[in-house]
Protein backbone atom coordinates (compact mmCIF):
# COMPACT_ATOMS: atom_id res chain seq x y z
CA UNK A 1 0.00 0.00 0.00
CA UNK A 2 1.66 3.35 -1.12
CA UNK A 3 1.84 5.56 1.70
CA UNK A 4 -0.18 8.95 1.21
CA UNK A 5 1.90 12.34 0.47
CA UNK A 6 1.14 14.96 3.53
CA UNK A 7 0.58 17.53 0.40
CA UNK A 8 -2.47 15.55 -1.11
CA UNK A 9 -3.90 15.66 1.97
CA UNK A 10 -3.06 19.67 2.25
CA UNK A 11 -4.31 19.82 -1.51
CA UNK A 12 -7.68 18.14 -0.95
CA UNK A 13 -8.33 20.22 2.22
CA UNK A 14 -7.68 23.45 0.21
CA UNK A 15 -9.84 21.99 -2.56
CA UNK A 16 -12.98 21.18 0.12
CA UNK A 17 -12.87 24.33 1.12
CA UNK A 18 -12.79 22.90 4.68
CA UNK A 19 -10.42 25.65 6.56
CA UNK A 20 -10.31 24.48 9.58
CA UNK A 21 -10.63 20.83 9.65
CA UNK A 22 -8.87 18.83 11.97
CA UNK A 23 -7.50 15.72 10.32
CA UNK A 24 -6.24 12.73 12.24
CA UNK A 25 -3.52 10.55 10.44
CA UNK A 26 -3.16 7.11 12.01
CA UNK A 27 -0.72 4.96 10.99
CA UNK A 28 -1.08 1.30 12.59
CA UNK A 29 1.59 -0.61 14.72
CA UNK A 30 2.70 -2.96 11.71
CA UNK A 31 4.09 -0.40 10.06
CA UNK A 32 1.14 -0.72 6.64
CA UNK A 33 0.63 2.98 6.56
CA UNK A 34 -2.84 3.98 6.70
CA UNK A 35 -4.60 7.18 6.98
CA UNK A 36 -7.89 7.79 8.75
CA UNK A 37 -9.40 11.55 8.24
CA UNK A 38 -11.81 12.93 10.66
CA UNK A 39 -13.46 16.04 9.67
CA UNK A 40 -15.02 18.24 12.70
CA UNK A 41 -15.66 21.94 12.00
CA UNK A 42 -16.49 22.60 16.01
CA UNK A 43 -13.92 22.07 18.70
CA UNK A 44 -14.97 20.00 22.31
CA UNK A 45 -13.57 22.25 24.90
CA UNK A 46 -13.75 22.51 28.97
CA UNK A 47 -14.87 25.37 30.50
CA UNK A 48 -15.60 26.71 34.05
CA UNK A 49 -19.47 27.41 34.10
CA UNK A 50 -18.15 30.41 36.60
CA UNK A 51 -16.87 31.72 33.31
CA UNK A 52 -19.23 33.95 31.44
CA UNK A 53 -21.05 32.38 28.14
CA UNK A 54 -19.59 33.64 25.00
CA UNK A 55 -20.67 32.89 21.21
CA UNK A 56 -18.06 30.53 20.48
CA UNK A 57 -18.83 28.31 23.12
CA UNK A 58 -21.39 26.62 20.98
CA UNK A 59 -23.48 23.51 22.69
CA UNK A 60 -23.13 24.35 26.48
CA UNK A 61 -23.17 20.96 28.74
CA UNK A 62 -22.56 20.93 32.22
CA UNK A 63 -20.71 17.45 33.28
CA UNK A 64 -21.01 17.73 37.46
CA UNK A 65 -23.45 15.51 39.57
CA UNK A 66 -23.82 18.44 41.75
CA UNK A 67 -24.86 21.72 40.66
CA UNK A 68 -22.35 24.33 40.96
CA UNK A 69 -22.75 26.88 43.96
CA UNK A 70 -23.63 30.15 43.38
CA UNK A 71 -25.24 29.48 39.55
CA UNK A 72 -29.01 29.88 39.35
CA UNK A 73 -30.39 27.21 37.11
CA UNK A 74 -32.28 30.53 35.35
CA UNK A 75 -28.81 32.74 33.90
CA UNK A 76 -26.44 29.12 33.79
CA UNK A 77 -26.81 29.09 29.76
CA UNK A 78 -26.80 25.56 29.56
CA UNK A 79 -28.31 23.64 26.96
CA UNK A 80 -28.02 20.09 29.03
CA UNK A 81 -27.17 18.61 32.39
CA UNK A 82 -25.33 15.26 32.15
CA UNK A 83 -25.14 14.07 35.20
CA UNK A 84 -25.00 10.29 34.15
CA UNK A 85 -22.48 11.07 32.44
CA UNK A 86 -20.38 12.55 35.89
CA UNK A 87 -18.26 10.68 37.97
CA UNK A 88 -19.90 8.52 40.38
CA UNK A 89 -20.09 10.14 44.31
CA UNK A 90 -17.65 7.55 45.78
CA UNK A 91 -14.68 8.22 43.50
CA UNK A 92 -15.50 11.86 43.47
CA UNK A 93 -15.42 11.99 47.24
CA UNK A 94 -12.37 9.92 46.71
CA UNK A 95 -10.23 12.51 44.90
CA UNK A 96 -11.65 15.01 46.84
CA UNK A 97 -9.71 17.52 44.13
CA UNK A 98 -6.29 16.68 45.61
CA UNK A 99 -3.70 16.61 42.73
CA UNK A 100 -1.87 13.40 44.19
CA UNK A 101 -5.02 11.45 43.45
CA UNK A 102 -5.72 12.51 40.14
CA UNK A 103 -4.04 9.62 38.19
CA UNK A 104 -5.84 7.07 40.30
CA UNK A 105 -9.33 9.01 39.78
CA UNK A 106 -8.54 9.28 36.01
CA UNK A 107 -8.30 5.46 35.95
CA UNK A 108 -11.47 5.12 37.92
CA UNK A 109 -13.21 7.24 36.15
CA UNK A 110 -12.20 6.22 32.55
CA UNK A 111 -13.55 2.84 33.67
CA UNK A 112 -16.74 4.11 34.82
CA UNK A 113 -17.16 5.48 31.49
CA UNK A 114 -16.14 2.79 29.39
CA UNK A 115 -19.52 0.78 31.38
CA UNK A 116 -21.85 3.20 31.20
CA UNK A 117 -24.35 3.44 28.25
CA UNK A 118 -25.40 7.01 28.65
CA UNK A 119 -21.79 8.27 28.13
CA UNK A 120 -21.66 6.09 24.88
CA UNK A 121 -24.61 7.95 23.49
CA UNK A 122 -22.97 11.33 24.75
CA UNK A 123 -19.81 10.73 22.90
CA UNK A 124 -21.88 10.02 20.11
CA UNK A 125 -24.03 12.82 19.70
CA UNK A 126 -20.67 15.20 20.72
CA UNK A 127 -19.31 13.70 17.72
CA UNK A 128 -22.41 14.58 15.77
CA UNK A 129 -22.75 18.19 17.11
CA UNK A 130 -18.99 18.44 16.66
CA UNK A 131 -19.87 18.30 13.05
CA UNK A 132 -21.34 21.36 12.83
CA UNK A 133 -20.38 24.03 15.97
CA UNK A 134 -18.67 23.71 19.17
CA UNK A 135 -18.92 21.71 21.92
CA UNK A 136 -18.21 22.75 25.78
CA UNK A 137 -17.99 20.72 28.94
CA UNK A 138 -18.68 22.78 31.85
CA UNK A 139 -17.58 22.01 35.38
CA UNK A 140 -17.60 23.66 38.53
CA UNK A 141 -13.71 23.00 39.98
CA UNK A 142 -11.37 25.54 40.47
CA UNK A 143 -8.37 23.29 38.81
CA UNK A 144 -8.47 23.90 35.40
CA UNK A 145 -6.06 21.06 34.64
CA UNK A 146 -7.50 18.21 37.65
CA UNK A 147 -10.92 18.26 37.01
CA UNK A 148 -13.40 15.57 35.52
CA UNK A 149 -14.39 17.45 32.56
CA UNK A 150 -10.23 16.89 31.24
CA UNK A 151 -11.07 13.02 31.65
CA UNK A 152 -14.42 13.39 29.62
CA UNK A 153 -13.08 15.39 26.93
CA UNK A 154 -9.96 12.77 26.15
CA UNK A 155 -12.26 10.19 26.85
CA UNK A 156 -14.59 11.37 23.88
CA UNK A 157 -11.56 12.27 21.51
CA UNK A 158 -10.21 8.95 22.31
CA UNK A 159 -13.82 7.78 21.34
CA UNK A 160 -14.66 9.65 18.56
CA UNK A 161 -10.69 10.00 17.06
Amino acid sequence: MRRPHFGRIKKRILQDGALGCIIYRVRALCFAHATTEVYMHGKLLIKRIYLPASDDDGERCLVDRLWPRGIKKETAHIDAWMKDVAPSNEIRKDFNHEVEKFPAFRAAYKKELSKNDEAKQFASSCAEKLKTKNVTLLYGAKDDEHNNAVVLRDWILQKIG
